[in-house]
């Protein structure tokens, strides 16, 4: 590949590859932003998340007992102890939270739990899933995901999604009077952090519109090259004139032939054989 060629072809037709460069800046800057008064604005919103992680247990911390008093039958079990029976704490299969937080997963996200946020977010802005060991078994722990269009409202709507939880099912369970050591409590283990962006507001398109016009530009370029090619700058020269070693021939890299005319070449008759004497 000649280098000098191509710069010459360029800086032939210089004004197109100005005009192409000055088209892809505008055309990608436009890609991302959009006119907005006297200034720009994001063409999409951002999109921030956040997340938080949720333990379904119990009082009295069952997770560290060796044995579990008043538990259900068919599990390992102690005589309860007068704190226990002061406090009315029966304490259940460990597993049961395991299911339960699959169970809790779907209420999260259902329409009577959104309906005690506001404002009323978006089926998909929050999400809520159950965590599970690496053989696939659940564990009694949620990862609830909040989306919003700033960090601080991704995450006040987490904090809000975790409260409207534990509001729906202590509504449940005070209509079904359930006793305090009964019930499931939900506990905060990592709260929500301010939100990380996402998507949106990626100069990514920005960048593929720069690129493509300036491909498409050269790409013009040399066509026209192709179809009108530079003109020859040493026409009319004589064999015998001096020769422009800086010259070129029909836009093309080889130099004119520097070979001066041959000189004339003079033949002479045969020379008569000579018949040898008798």
């Amino acid at each position: 590949m000649d280098l000098r060629h191509h710069l010459r072809v360029w800086m032939r037709w210089k004004l197109l590859l100005i005009v192409g460069f000055l088209l892809a800046i505008v055309l990608g800057i436009f890609a991302t932003f959009k006119p907005a008064g006297a200034g720009l604005e994001w063409r999409s919103e951002a999109v921030y998340a956040t997340k938080s992680r949720l333990f379904v247990t119990q009082p009295g911390f069952p997770w560290g007992r060796v044995t579990l008093p008043g538990a259900v039958s068919g599990q390992a079990s102690a005589a309860p102890t007068p704190a226990d029976k002061a406090d009315g704490v029966d304490f259940a299969d460990p597993a049961r939270f395991s299911n339960l937080a699959i169970v809790y997963a779907y209420l999260a996200q259902s329409d009577e739990v959104r309906a005690l946020i506001r404002p009323l977010p978006e089926p998909g802005q929050i999400n809520v899933i159950w965590q599970a060991t690496g053989s696939g078994d659940a564990l009694p722990l949620l990862e609830l995901t909040a989306k919003g269009n700033t960090a601080i409202g991704a995450q006040q709507l987490n904090e809000k999604a975790i409260k409207a939880m534990k509001g729906y099912l202590n509504a449940q369970l005070d209509k079904s009077n359930v006793p305090d050591g009964q019930r499931v409590q939900i506990q905060v283990l990592n709260p929500p952090l301010p939100g990380k962006i996402e998507s949106g507001r990626t100069p990514t398109l920005s960048v593929v519109a720069f690129v493509l016009i300036m491909v498409g530009t050269l790409l013009l370029l040399y066509i026209l090259e192709n179809l009108y090619p530079t003109p020859v700058r040493n026409a009319g020269l004589r064999l015998e004139d001096p020769i422009d070693e800086g010259a070129w021939t029909d836009g093309a890299t080889a130099r004119i032939d520097d070979h001066k005319a041959w000189p004339p070449v003079t033949v002479e008759p045969p020379a008569e054989k000579v018949r040898p004497s008798a």
